[in-house]
């Protein structure tokens, strides 16, 4: 057994039908506006999501600012 399994519960999957249901997000401005490419925000959300769904944290709220703007307001 790896010491880190001693840890962490295991790792599951949620689908990202269960994922949308389960996640909030609040109000945003467009990356564009603040010099940010939409691609690079999703790609963000994606590993965020790939934390929660490693079993690691039973929940995660995350919140990017950028040039004083909520790019990415998410739970």
């Amino acid at each position: 057994m790896n010491w880190m399994d001693r840890f962490l519960p295991p790792a599951w999957s949620a689908s990202d039908e269960a994922l949308e249901a389960l996640t909030d997000r609040g109000e945003e401005c467009d990356p564009g506006s603040v010099g940010l490419e939409t691609t690079i925000i999703e790609g963000l959300w994606e590993k965020v999501r790939g934390l929660y769904r490693s079993g690691a944290h039973p929940g995660i709220q995350f919140c990017l600012r950028r040039e004083g703007e909520v790019v990415l307001n998410l739970s």
